[in-house]
């Protein structure tokens, strides 16, 4: 049975919500407190009994020592988690996880417009009003390479990029940068 399938007597499932505050109980009340596991119940949400709580504590132990020894491997699933899904109980990691998508050669166009109009550093504001295909942390991350490869020196470009487009370009159609075919 896997930690995150335990449940008390009155058949509440464990969550990650549980266990946070189950972690937070454990260093607010250490080992040599008299009663700790009754006293853990009123910081832990759901209906989980002392005997429930010590138990899931030996678990936890457990799976640990397994981990560290290397019997084990960590879960790869819990490096996934996003924090939304911390606070709403559940470890399901969607299906729809993928790689970002290229730059359209229209869009860095439209960054580049955005960048002489409202300047560097405001992100939100060339994904509000020119880039609106991308989210402002898309257009932060594009400008962080866009300027990256502008204080390059042409010897150091290993090939050409649409970061090599500037703004004195930005309105030119012909701009020859190579073709990428997809690898299937």
């Amino acid at each position: 049975m896997s930690i995150y399938q335990h449940t008390n007597s009155s058949s509440t499932q464990w969550t990650v919500v549980h266990d946070k505050a189950f972690q937070r109980a454990i260093v607010m009340l250490p080992e040599n407190i008299p009663n700790r596991w009754e006293k853990m119940t009123h910081h832990v949400p759901g209906n989980w009994s002392p005997e429930d709580l010590k138990q899931r504590y030996e678990k936890l132990e457990h799976d640990l020592l397994m981990i560290v020894s290397g019997e084990v491997e960590f879960p790869e699933l819990l490096n996934k988690v996003e924090p939304a899904e911390v606070h709403q109980g559940t470890l399901a990691v969607p299906d729809d996880w993928k790689k970002g998508t290229l730059w359209t050669l229209e869009e860095h166009r439209l960054f580049v417009r955005g960048l002489e109009k409202c300047g560097k550093g405001d992100w939100k504001g060339i994904a509000t009003e020119f880039v609106v295909s991308r989210t402002p942390s898309q257009v932060a991350s594009h400008a962080q390479k866009y300027f990256l490869r502008q204080n390059t020196t042409n010897d150091d470009r290993k090939r050409k990029s649409i970061h090599d487009i500037t703004t004195g370009e930005s309105d030119q159609t012909s701009v020859s940068l190579p073709r990428f075919n997809k690898k299937t």
